[in-house]
């Protein structure tokens, strides 16, 4: 599981959306104009505990895929509304930089998946 460059995407999205709540400076400049700081706060707090669960689907690589496309939706949202909320700036990139990282999960996941169902056809 652990050797898994999906693993590894995944537990970096989490650190990063991890560190929209240790990084005040990021936080408070993305929150500072925002009338509602708290949407931001959940969906932050909802795509690490969602990243995290989804490495613990492994074993079923379709479902980790839906999951990881509801975590692209998350951040997509998320960078919108940071957008909306303060215009261009630094905490723009850490919601960038997970859209980047998720599209990569997605794509070593479906690997997996390709190179499984190819190894069931030879059974």
């Amino acid at each position: 599981m652990i050797q898994r460059i999906q693993t590894v995407c995944l537990f970096l999205i989490a650190l990063l959306n991890a560190g929209w709540f240790f990084f005040p400076a990021i936080r408070n400049e993305a929150v500072g104009s925002f009338s509602y700081p708290w949407v931001l706060d959940a969906g932050t707090g909802l795509t690490v505990l969602w990243a995290l669960v989804v490495i613990f689907l492994y074993k079923r690589r379709p479902l980790q895929i839906k999951g990881c496309w509801g975590i692209f939706l998350l951040q997509v949202a998320l960078a919108g509304t940071v957008v909306i909320a303060t215009g261009r700036n630094l905490s723009v990139f850490f919601p960038l930089i997970s859209l980047v990282l998720i599209v990569l999960a997605i794509r070593a996941i479906q690997k997996d998946e390709k190179l499984v169902r190819s190894l069931d056809r030879l059974r």
